[in-house]
């Protein structure tokens, strides 16, 4: 649905608008449902016993990716789909002491990460961390060719990329997850040529 403008002369153009609009959210949608995507979940293998369940928003990202057109992401890390998501959330729970009445974490540098070798098919490489991840390892990331993504406590995202960081806002009308699809959509696109 969309308003009217209160001046009829307007309709044409408002009309125009919509119609482009629809062509290109449905041409979006027939090409991205050639595009696999793997969002996978990775967990240091000394902290798999205290990462839990996976993430809420890890499900919400999902439902946007295919909300936009993509198929339904597939978790096997193998696959070699041309887009990549590994959510690596952090920080791991310390298990409780005696006497000790508030709960600490560790948050990993990212830099440090065994790095796997980049399929010859993937186009883009994507990696959630931890807000509090050290800065120096998140740039060393996006410099190796990761976009990298820190989900802020407001639901905003913080995308880092060799060229610098971008803030996607989660707002009412559309959700940064949302935003983020169409930037990774627009991105595979472009790669793509």
């Amino acid at each position: 649905l969309r308003e009217l403008p209160p001046v009829p002369g307007q309709w044409r153009s408002t009309f125009e608008q919509t119609f482009a609009d629809l062509v290109l959210f449905l041409s979006r949608r027939t090409r991205l449902q050639t595009m696999p995507v793997v969002v996978s979940r990775t967990i240091p293998a000394p902290f798999a016993s205290l990462a839990g369940s996976p993430p809420d928003w890890k499900n919400q990202l999902e439902r946007c990716l295919r909300k936009l057109g993509f198929p339904a992401p597939t978790d096997n890390a193998e696959n070699e789909a041309p887009l990549l998501i590994e959510t690596y959330e952090g920080p791991f729970p310390l298990r409780r002491k005696k006497g000790r009445t508030e709960s600490l974490g560790i948050t990993l540098d990212p830099s440090e990460l065994d790095e796997a070798p980049s399929a010859p098919g993937r186009r883009l490489r994507v990696r959630f961390l931890h807000p509090d991840a050290p800065a120096s390892g998140v740039r060393h990331l996006a410099e190796s060719g990761w976009i990298v993504v820190r989900r802020q406590p407001n639901g905003h995202l913080i995308v880092t990329e060799a060229s610098g960081d971008r803030l996607i806002p989660d707002v009412t009308a559309q959700s940064a997850f949302l935003r983020f699809a169409e930037f990774l959509a627009d991105r595979l696109a472009h790669a793509a040529g």
